[in-house]
């Protein structure tokens, strides 16, 4: 009865056990699939920023020595391409996956040319450089806008339409160069993309393949043999391999049973795909463990479980050390190799004593190993040296360890001056980065910078010189611009009066021409009168109808000298006006010169006060109307007129000023208000009228004047604001 009882309750604790272990498979795949979904998201986007950060790194690279400023001088002047050779080597030494770096002239000649091959580095010779102008990638790039980058797709570097063996993924970056708008050529990068994918790809957790958009490999997880497949004509795709279905669609973010699809930003044509597949990871085994505890719980094998698991974990623990202890080997050659291989000063310290140091260290300060230099000293500072000219880097800097400074300040150029074994004085730019930040280890970079801080100094001191000699420049032309400007107003001077007495001659002109009616008049009368006296003809009426007629002549011509005093009065003062008794005043001194030149003047007049100054408004349209009428004279024009009209609009006047004269020729119109030209005979005219007139309006009134031809003549615009 007790084994039955036992049996039908193992059956029960097993049934249960088995719904109890469905029940968490079920639920372990639910977990596995949310955690695959938003790990493979989340390493995709860390895939993708990695690929952001790499283009622009290079595009820095490029853009460095685009704006180099030995480069800008080279493409200027053409000298010093040794210099530009060695900075091309630099540069493609410090980025490993760069085969080959030129600079292509505008005719698309290779002009400089480095080449890496099996890793060294060549400088190619003149002799051996190409013409590329019919390169796609030289056009295509030479038509970009400067600042520009261009990108190439990716492919196998083909030379001479067959693909170089062993095979060497390229991608080609390039960007115009130029001087002052004018472009010189480009530069381009020939990128060994292999370096990249092979970082791209590297997960613990997933396997991840990049694709084109056809589903082919570009870069295959765990076999290299199918990568390239298109261009290797294998046939590999996602669909044969990967076992998808090829009605899916992964040209957008795509979540499928273990895979993860989606695109990448990369800058160049290709259409590149990410597919991110889940391994049989650490949570997969995890899981297996779970359930395999499960099972040995339910079988009651708690101490083989143990056994088993203490045997499983030491061997694991033992693999897994042996493994990390040949992993850090490897990570310590992989460093220690890229510290030997840069051309700067590399060390570990903890601040104040050195850890470590790379081969140019060592070479620096000639020891053999850093043993060596530890046994005499504790840190590279012993070495820093003081200038009393520049602040260089000491032991101790404003009460602080000199390394912890510089981590304390990283937005500060901190340079370290050291006398190498040889005697010879360096100058170092010096960066830190955290290295171990649990043991207070950082990383220090101490960068050459000797032979540009001699170049910086030497153009200080030529900056100084020039300077100096533009301040004595300065000097003298202020003096010879205060001469200038005291001839100028001196002249300004005698202009001005050269145009006053002008203008006094056309008054006596007008006044001659007003006076003459009237003086006639007054000799008739008075002769008349002498001849009737003589003939007994003279009585008391005659007598005083004569005397009263030469009473008001008398009168008329005083009015006359009252009219021109008033118009010479050389009042500047502003105030408000009505421009048409301003214009009404003008009419009445020059009509008889008008009518004695038998001359039609034609008014049309508006009625509106302005606020400027009357006495250099009537001047200048006196001016104007004097001009008109000698051109109309001195070209015998046979039905001369001369058309003067009124415009008023909502903030200005504009008077127009229109004669029948044929007008002014048009490659003398700009200059017909410099001084001293003019288009009159040399007898006729002083040139400067117009020239005063045109300074008046623009400079005392605030207005405009200004001349265009018409069918009939010449026709003078003033512009003049209401307000002043």
């Amino acid at each position: 009865m007790k084994t039955k009882i036992y049996l039908i309750f193992v059956f029960l604790f097993i049934f249960i056990a088995y719904l109890f272990f469905e029940y968490q498979n079920n639920n372990d795949k639910e977990l596995i699939k949310e955690s695959f979904i938003q790990k493979a998201k989340s390493t995709f986007y860390e895939k993708d920023d990695l690929l952001n950060g790499y283009t622009h790194k290079l595009e820095n690279i490029l853009i460095s020595l685009r704006d180099n400023h030995y480069f800008q001088n080279y493409l200027s002047t053409n000298e010093n391409q040794k210099y530009i050779k060695e900075l091309f080597l630099s540069s493609m030494k410090s980025t490993p996956e760069i085969f080959q770096l030129r600079y292509i002239n505008i005719s698309g000649d290779e002009d400089i040319r480095v080449d890496k091959s099996n890793d060294s580095y060549v400088i190619v010779e003149n002799k051996k450089l190409q013409n590329k102008k019919h390169r796609y990638y030289f056009t295509q790039t030479l038509n970009k806008s400067y600042g520009d980058i261009w990108y190439s797709n990716i492919d196998l570097n083909v030379e001479h339409n067959k693909i170089v063996k062993p095979i060497q993924p390229t991608l080609r970056i390039g960007t115009p160069v130029e001087i002052n708008g004018d472009k010189k050529g480009i530069l381009i990068l020939n990128i060994n993309i292999e370096y990249f994918f092979n970082k791209f790809i590297k997960s613990s957790n997933y396997n991840i393949y990049v694709v084109d958009k056809d589903g082919y490999f570009i870069k295959h997880a765990k076999n290299d043999k199918y990568s390239w497949s298109k261009y290797l004509k294998t046939d590999k795709s996602i669909y044969n391999t990967l076992n998808l279905e090829k009605k899916i669609d992964i040209k957008n973010e795509l979540i499928t049973d273990g895979f993860y699809i989606n695109n990448t930003t990369f800058k160049n044509n290709d259409d590149v795909r990410v597919v991110i597949e889940l391994k049989r990871s650490q949570i997969e085994d995890e899981i297996k463990e779970k359930r395999i505890s499960r099972v040995w719980y339910l079988l009651g094998s708690i101490l083989l479980i143990l056994l088993v698991g203490y045997v499983a974990y030491s061997r694991k623990y033992t693999y897994l050390l042996e493994t990390h202890n040949k992993e850090m080997d490897e990570e310590r050659k992989k460093i220690r190799n890229i510290l030997d291989s840069q051309n700067s000063i590399v060390i570990l310290t903890d601040g104040k004593h050195i850890v470590d140091g790379n081969k140019r260290f060592l070479d620096f300060f000639d020891f053999e190993s850093i043993e060596r230099f530890k046994e005499k000293h504790d840190c590279i500072c012993e070495y820093f040296e003081a200038d009393d000219k520049y602040e260089y880097l000491q032991e101790e800097v404003n009460g602080k360890v000199w390394a912890l400074y510089v981590l304390l300040n990283p937005n500060k150029t901190h340079k370290a001056k050291m006398t190498d074994a040889k005697g010879e004085t360096h100058i170092f730019i010096v960066n830190i980065k955290e290295y171990d930040a649990k043991n207070s280890i950082e990383i220090i970079t101490f960068s050459d910078v000797t032979e540009l801080e001699f170049l910086k100094n030497n153009l200080e001191d030529t900056v100084c010189l020039k300077t100096e000699e533009l301040r004595d420049l300065n000097q003298n032309l202020e003096a010879c611009i205060k001469t200038e400007v005291e001839k100028n107003r001196e002249k300004e001077k005698q202009l001005f009066e050269r145009e006053k007495m002008a203008q006094m001659g056309e008054m006596i002109g007008n006044i001659a021409h007003q006076w003459r009616q009237p003086l006639s008049t007054i000799s008739t009368c008075a002769s008349g009168m002498q001849m009737q006296d003589e003939l007994g003809l003279l009585d008391s009426e005659n007598l005083h109808e004569n005397l009263d007629m030469i009473v008001s002549t008398s009168q008329f011509l005083s009015d006359t000298i009252d009219d021109f005093r008033d118009f010479i009065n050389e009042d500047k003062s502003r105030k408000l006006f009505n421009i048409s008794d301003t214009i009404d005043q003008v009419v009445k001194i020059i009509k008889d010169t008008y009518l004695h030149n038998f001359i039609e003047l034609k008014v049309q007049k508006v009625d509106k006060e302005i606020d400027s100054i009357p006495g250099e408004v009537s001047q200048v349209l006196l001016n104007i109307l004097n001009n008109a009428k000698d051109i109309l004279v001195e070209k015998k024009i046979s039905s001369k007129w001369v058309e003067l009209k009124t415009i008023s609009e909502d903030d200005r006047i504009i008077i127009t000023i229109e004669d029948n004269g044929g007008g002014v020729p048009e490659d003398i119109l700009p200059k017909i208000f410099d001084p001293y030209f003019t288009t009159k005979h040399q007898s006729a005219g002083t040139g400067i009228g117009l020239y005063m007139s045109h300074k008046i309006v623009t400079k005392n009134l605030k207005g405009h004047l200004y001349v265009k031809n018409t069918s009939a003549g010449a026709k003078f615009f003033i512009e003049l604001p209401i307000t002043y």
